[in-house]
């Protein structure tokens, strides 16, 4: 009698053990996220408002999101440079 209820409750301990998947991507295979390259033409303004450089399609190296706009930037320091006060470099590009 023992074995008729022990065999079936080892049985289910067996298989759900056996069941590793979880339900978190397996990112190792996923391909990674496609880069979108902003040009120019995307960009509220075709200068760097902290250095004043130029910007050129091919030449952004960062940009961010500030008040409904795209601002680039020639590098990521200009991008934290200007995330720390932007009102004072719009104010001043004007």
């Amino acid at each position: 009698m023992f074995r008729y209820i022990a065999f079936p409750i080892i049985l289910l301990i067996i298989c759900s053990c056996n069941n590793t998947s979880n339900n978190t991507p397996n990112h190792s295979t996923a391909p990674p996220p496609k880069e979108i390259p902003f040009t120019a033409g995307m960009l509220s303004s075709k200068t760097d408002y902290v250095c004043g450089m130029e910007l050129r399609d091919g030449g952004i190296a960062d940009t961010a999101h500030y008040d409904g706009k795209i601002y680039g930037f020639c590098h990521s320091d200009c991008k934290k440079e200007f995330l720390k006060a932007p009102l004072q470099y719009l104010s001043a590009a004007k």
